[in-house]
C-alpha cells in the first residue's frame, strides 16, 4: 500500500542520515499490486535498494518492522445486514431494464469467520468486513510470531463490529459519488473493522494497542514539532496551524484515522 512511494522515500532518506550502517544492513520491501504504482515507486526509489512483492507471502524470513498506511480500507469487503433475524448479503447485478449496476441482498449461503457466528445483532444493522485483510493479517501475525518485529497499521474505522449505516463509498476527482456510478474509475473503500483484526492477532497472542491520530500524534509531539516550525518558518505560521488542525482535530482527521501496533 505504498501509492507513489513518497512514506518509503521519507523513511529510508532518514534512515541514510541517522545511520548508513542500517540503511546498509537493513532489506526494504514493498507490497504493490498496481504496475502503474509500481513504476511511480520504482522510479521514485531508484537510488535505494527496494524490492517489490505482489502478497505478503512473498516476504523474506526475518526481523519485520511493516507500516500499512491506507492499506486495509481499499481491500475488498463483504458487507451484510440484519433482516427479519438473518443475514442478507450485499451482491452486484445488472439490471437490464435500467440498463446499469445495483445492489441486491439475498440470504448468505456461505459460513461467516468463526469471531462473527455469535453476534447478537439488531433489525438493520450492518456488518462489514474484509477476507483479505484477514488473510492479510493472518500472514502478518505468523510472520511477526516466527521472526519477531512490530506492524502499524494506521487506516481509517473504528472499533465497532457492527454499523447503524454501511461505510462502502466511493471518491472520484475528489468528490462522493455513488459506489456503482463510476466503476473502475472511482476510488472505492470501507472503514476497516478492526475489533475483527483484533480477533485475528489474539489468536497468535501478540499484543495489540489502538488509538486515535489525534492520541498518536500528539503523544510523538506534533504541537511541539508545530510550534518549532513556526520559530524556523513564521510567514508559514497559518498554513502549519491550519495542517495541525487537519490532522488531529476532532472534526477532522483525528478521530477518523486509527492507529494499530501489533508487537511481540
Amino acid at each position: 500500500g505504498a501509492g507513489t512511494g513518497s512514506l518509503m522515500l521519507d523513511i529510508v532518506t532518514h534512515i541514510n542520515k541517522l545511520s548508513p550502517e542500517i540503511l546498509d544492513n537493513a532489506s526494504f520491501h514493498i507490497i504493490e499490486t498496481s504496475p502503474f504504482l509500481t513504476n511511480i515507486q520504482q522510479e521514485r526509489l531508484k537510488n535505494f535498494n527496494v524490492r517489490w512483492h505482489q502478497d505478503i507471502a512473498e516476504l523474506p524470513e526475518g526481523f519485520l518492522i511493516l507500516w500499512g498506511n491506507e492499506f486495509l480500507d481499499a481491500l475488498p469487503i463483504r458487507q451484510l445486514q440484519y433482516i427479519k433475524g438473518r443475514w442478507s448479503e450485499s451482491f452486484i447485478i445488472y439490471d437490464e431494464k435500467l440498463d446499469e449496476l445495483r445492489f441486491y441482498q439475498q440470504p448468505i449461503e456461505t459460513l461467516l469467520p468463526k469471531a462473527l457466528r455469535d453476534i447478537q445483532a439488531d433489525e438493520g444493522q450492518w456488518l462489514e468486513f474484509s477476507p483479505a485483510a484477514i488473510n492479510f493479517c493472518d500472514h502478518l501475525a505468523k510472520h511477526l510470531q516466527k521472526s519477531d518485529g512490530f506492524a502499524l497499521l494506521i487506516d481509517y474505522g473504528d472499533g465497532q463490529i457492527l454499523r447503524d449505516h454501511p461505510s462502502l463509498q466511493a471518491v472520484k476527482n475528489h468528490q462522493p459519488i455513488h459506489p456503482l456510478a463510476s466503476v473502475g474509475q472511482s476510488d472505492l473503500t470501507a472503514h476497516v473493522n478492526f475489533s475483527l483484526l483484533d480477533y485475528v492477532f489474539q489468536q497468535y497472542d501478540l499484543p495489540i494497542d489502538f488509538c486515535s491520530q489525534q492520541f498518536f500524534l500528539q503523544q510523538l509531539g506534533i504541537q511541539q514539532r508545530t510550534e518549532q516550525l513556526i520559530q524556523h518558518y513564521p510567514h508559514k505560521k497559518t498554513q502549519f496551524e491550519a495542517e495541525l488542525h487537519r490532522l488531529t482535530d476532532n472534526s477532522q482527521m483525528g478521530e477518523l484515522f486509527k492507529f494499530m501496533s501489533v508487537n511481540l
